[in-house]
């Protein structure tokens, strides 16, 4: 069983014949909406975006047995389709090993690292390749999923500290853009900055805790790419409810070193209260639509 899908309102589903159930009803109820393509060995290939909210869908995929005209399925997946353009940076599409899936990485100076999120739109990406479309990555709409989080207080700050810090932040955003085109001086700058910032950390450290001294950040977390471990600004929330089981699931706007996405979880699996302002902190599951060059 994917690991998520109890997050998208199935909680109740424990067991593989369970899960197998409510796919059949979810793969029925929504036959209508099955996109149809062909991937590079050219197999008959589909996929279905079965509604559960107005966010939330789940993918089921597979391929179609051409002697019987039976749709095969493979494999499913929740998707929280993002509200806003998260970021128009560099991205590379790379598939994954052992299923016909497709990765993103996403080389965004804001974040200081490359993050890696699971691409929602596969079938779109193989239609454009075998018809020889572009599929040059110019808009990503970044998502992800938790099966819990803890809300904690945001960072007391003045105007002038907030408009100070935008400042240094855009600086840094422009001496990493520079340090990557070969600038050397950009490099020594930044090596200077991260040695400055770790002997502030470590003193901070002593006698405050971690979340006193970092307002935001994102951290690989486990031994899968797109595992992250996050805290960020809660920009926005509301309530989305399961058509199927009824069950709530809170869906945050989340702002994390500048980079804006939608986070989804279980209602019940929230510690605190949620207000916008304050901060989230979550282990996700990063997921996402890429869209092409036209």
């Amino acid at each position: 069983m994917h690991t998520y899908f109890s997050c998208a309102g199935f909680s109740k589903y424990k067991i593989r014949t369970e899960v197998k159930n409510i796919l059949d009803r979810l793969q029925e109820d929504n036959v209508q909406s099955i996109n149809i393509g062909r991937n590079e060995k050219n197999e008959l290939i589909w996929e279905i975006y079965a509604k559960v909210s107005e966010s939330i869908r789940i993918c089921i995929d597979g391929y179609i047995d051409e002697k019987k005209g039976d749709l095969v399925r493979e494999r499913y997946f929740p998707c929280l389709f993002a509200s806003d353009i998260s970021s128009m940076a560099e991205s590379t599409v790379y598939r994954l090993v052992d299923y016909e899936y497709y990765s993103v990485i996403l080389d965004d100076s804001r974040l200081g690292i490359s993050i890696i999120y699971r691409m929602i739109n596969n079938l779109e990406y193989i239609s454009r390749k075998n018809k020889k479309l572009s599929t040059k990555v110019v808009v990503n709409y970044i998502s992800a999923w938790a099966e819990s989080a803890k809300i904690i207080l945001p960072l007391f700050k003045t105007f002038e500290q907030a408009e100070f810090e935008k400042i240094e932040s855009m600086n840094r955003f422009m001496r990493i853009d520079a340090a990557k085109n070969g600038d050397e001086l950009a490099m020594e700058v930044l090596s200077e900055e991260d040695m400055m910032l770790y002997e502030m950390a470590s003193k901070r450290l002593e006698h405050e805790d971690i979340y006193s001294i970092i307002e935001t950040c994102i951290i690989p977390h486990g031994v899968e790419c797109e595992i992250y471990s996050i805290v960020g600004d809660v920009v926005n929330f509301r309530i989305e409810e399961n058509i199927y089981t009824k069950e709530e699931i809170y869906i945050f706007t989340v702002n994390c070193k500048d980079i804006v996405f939608d986070m989804a979880l279980p209602k019940e699996k929230l510690e605190g209260e949620p207000k916008i302002g304050r901060r989230i902190k979550a282990d996700i599951w990063m997921q996402g639509i890429a869209a092409f060059e036209l």
